[in-house]
């Protein structure tokens, strides 16, 4: 039985000079999107803020059911966006 081979550590560097010279990203979390989706995309929108200046928006599908999540929401001002009042053409980056 053979080793696995090694994992190669990942690039960010790498990774975010693949973006080139776009500067806007839409960032999509899962549909119906819990705190856990909501923290990655915005984390992912600071990200690119801070180490490409890329201006995000997040935009989500299906809706912000529990109360607790739209109490989050709220709380923290986050600027979730419908993504039927988004227009894809309008973004570069998708992620």
């Amino acid at each position: 039985m053979s080793e696995p081979a090694p994992e190669r550590p990942f690039d960010l560097d790498q990774a975010l000079g693949t973006l080139g010279t776009r500067d806007r990203a839409l960032i999509l979390p899962h549909d119906n999107p819990d705190p856990d989706a909501m923290a990655a995309a915005f984390a992912l929108g600071a990200l690119l803020r801070h180490a490409r200046g890329i201006d995000s928006v997040v935009a989500y599908g299906g809706y912000v059911g529990r109360a607790e999540n739209r109490a989050m929401v709220r709380a923290l001002h986050l600027p979730l966006t419908p993504i039927d009042e988004v227009d894809l053409g309008d973004f570069p980056i998708i992620a």
